[in-house]
């Protein structure tokens, strides 16, 4: 079932910055305490150790399957796990963000799940891969997981021409054994982790997968903000955090 549009009832339980991630007010203490202690929870915790348990999958895999254009459509084993892992993930964030947002009535999908780009701006997020800088150049869509949706208007509905390849080819390896060798690609692979990377740094900001834990302390009446250093992704990471900005 699409439900994608029109959008459900807001759910007035929760702000904005509840339900994914808004640059706090560095003069507003309270905010900014609030942002580092939700980068610490037991939920962003076991989503941080999730996506790193499943790069390292994929940053192993690439001593056996050089990532190259030619390797793009190889399939294995290893790599549908990836597959099914990171789309996972993804799902996770979210549901978790769909249903702080709305009032929901009904079962929610993919399509509920791709509407999220009217608030999260999938679509327009720059990312940078060094490993993958010169395949990105010959095959860029390989960076943009949600490149399929760039034809949408974000004021109608997610049909089926704009759901991901890669979110496709999950649902065929999840389903079915027999589709591995056609969809459990080193592509749909890079590309799911990349939606995963991309859904936990709009939900929680920097500090999580990318980017420094900011730490606000008051000393003297003045708010001071330390800069935490944490594991960071190997392989992705967005423009603006090269030049110590948050999205």
């Amino acid at each position: 079932m699409n439900t994608s549009y029109p959008f459900p009832i807001r759910n007035a339980s929760f702000e904005d910055n509840q339900c994914f991630f808004v640059a706090p007010n560095h003069s507003d203490f309270d905010a900014l305490n609030a942002n580092y202690e939700r980068k610490i929870t037991i939920e962003a915790i076991n989503l941080k150790l999730q996506y790193f348990s499943i790069e390292r999958e994929l940053i192993n895999s690439f001593h056996y399957v050089n990532p190259v254009l030619e390797n793009l459509s190889t399939s294995s084993v290893k790599f549908a796990t990836i597959i099914r892992e990171s789309s996972n993930l993804f799902e996770q964030i979210a549901r978790i963000i769909y249903t702080r947002l709305f009032v929901i009535k009904g079962t929610i999908n993919i399509y509920n799940y791709l509407s999220l780009d009217r608030f999260l701006d999938f679509q327009n997020s720059k990312l940078h891969c060094p490993i993958l800088q010169n395949l990105a150049l010959d095959k860029p869509i390989l960076l943009n997981p949600f490149y399929e949706m760039s034809a949408w208007d974000k004021d109608s509905r997610i049909e089926d021409n704009l759901i991901p390849k890669w979110w496709s080819a999950y649902n065929k390896i999840k389903h079915s054994p027999t589709e591995l060798t056609l969809y459990s690609t080193l592509e749909n692979a890079i590309r799911s982790l990349l939606a995963s990377y991309l859904i936990i740094t709009k939900y929680l900001g920097t500090g999580i997968v990318s980017g420094h834990l900011e730490m606000p302390e008051r000393i003297d009446d003045k708010i001071i903000t330390r800069q935490l250093t944490v594991e960071e992704s190997g392989l992705f990471m967005i423009y603006e955090h090269l030049f110590g900005y948050v999205i």
